[in-house]
């Protein structure tokens, strides 16, 4: 967070050639043994962060532009195709990437945004989701191990 604006970065760790397809939204994996597997797209997931934070600014009536890119950890990952819309990095393509982003009026004074930083960081929760039994509604019994 900044005063002027947010920035998410969905950071990717998948090794392989990549496409980012659109419709549907997916990302599909080629290995070297040609193999192929399917992702949720990570622009699907940008986008659900994006609008989980405006939301939650919103609530707390903070109105500041959040922008993102989708990184990919290493730059020998190999990208077939690019996800249409949404802006792909690499690592060390972060501090120009936020650096081009347009720097208006600035949205946040000082004492609201330390605030919203105090904010932020006790509202912050780790993510344990629940155990696939409890989701589905399947009793544990039914689960065999190994």
């Amino acid at each position: 967070m900044t005063p002027w604006y947010g920035v998410i970065l969905e950071v990717k760790n998948i090794a392989g050639v990549l496409e980012f397809k659109g419709n549907p939204p997916q990302l599909i994996r080629t290995r070297e043994d040609g193999h192929h597997d399917g992702f949720e797209s990570p622009v699907v997931q940008l986008e659900r962060n994006r609008e989980l934070l405006n939301d939650w600014l919103r609530s707390r009536n903070i109105h500041i532009p959040i922008y993102g890119a989708v990184v990919l950890a290493y730059p020998k990952q190999i990208v077939s195709i690019p996800p249409a819309k949404t802006k792909l990095l690499f690592p060390s393509l972060i501090p120009p990437f936020i650096k081009s982003i347009p720097q208006q009026a600035k949205k946040l004074d000082q004492e609201t945004f330390h605030w919203l930083s105090s904010e932020l960081l006790n509202h912050h929760q780790i993510f344990i989701p629940k155990p696939i039994c409890e989701t589905y509604q399947i009793p544990f019994s039914d689960f065999q191990i190994g």
